[in-house]
């Protein structure tokens, strides 16, 4: 992993350096971390395929962090963004460079562990390896295209964007593999979603990308809606 971060307060930067080392050491994983203290350092550096993720303090003298992100996002698309300040006042300005992430200092470290986590969860390759009912065989379903697990009259199904499998097993051997995953939870009796897939939230109701709408266990409600806000603050999509 190439990291590069960009802020004009060498406290600041020193700071999440180390925590960002932290989080890839507690890991074992191999990261490099190069530190800017403006943009326009950083510019001179930089190029398509450089870094893979670039933390950028909006409130820079010169350059700001959003004309910086602007400069990034016109020639490598892949490198994520991910904006650090002390106010909100830009969020819309982060949108126009598709921001993977917005972030308000102080930056804790459990913010850093939970960006990166969904990080790797995204582009993970971890899969479920099923025994599908219908074909006698066995698949392996990528656990970041699936919407939600329940269990139907006995029948536990797996559904995806355009598809629904039932599958051989418990829901119980499901739920406790997949509840370690920070995206899932299980909202209502019989019934585990994947939080990276819900698009709205009503007062009952979770809205799916695909449209569909799950239902919000009442006796819970309050409890699950506060995990559901604490996942997406922790990656940084609210």
């Amino acid at each position: 992993m190439r990291i590069a971060i960009v802020d004009d307060l060498k406290s600041d930067n020193n700071k999440l350096k180390s925590t960002i080392k932290k989080y890839f050491n507690d890991s074992n994983e191999k990261v490099d971390i190069d530190c800017y203290y403006d943009g326009e350092s950083f510019l001179r550096y930089f190029s398509e395929g450089k870094y893979d993720i670039a933390f950028i303090d909006i409130y820079m003298k010169e350059i700001s962090g959003i004309d910086t992100a602007r400069k990034i996002f016109s020639s490598d698309k892949n490198c994520k963004i991910i904006f650090s300040t002390e106010s909100n006042n830009f969020a819309s300005e982060s949108y126009e460079v598709k921001a993977y992430s917005y972030i308000i200092k102080p930056i804790s470290s459990d913010k850093i562990n939970s960006i990166f986590n969904n990080i790797k969860y995204k582009e993970s390759k971890d899969s479920l390896n099923v025994s599908l009912i219908s074909y006698k065989t066995n698949i392996n379903i990528a656990l970041n295209s699936i919407l939600y697990i329940d269990i139907v009259t006995r029948n536990v199904n797996i559904h995806l964007f355009n598809d629904t499998f039932p599958v051989k097993g418990k829901f119980v051997d499901y739920s406790s593999k997949l509840l370690k995953y920070p995206s899932f939870i299980e909202c209502f009796r019989g019934v585990l979603i994947n939080m990276e897939h819900i698009a709205n939230v009503t007062e009952n109701d979770f809205i799916l990308d695909n449209g569909e709408v799950i239902p919000i266990r009442k006796r819970h409600k309050l409890d699950i809606k506060k995990c559901y806000l604490k996942y997406k603050l922790n990656v940084g999509e609210i």
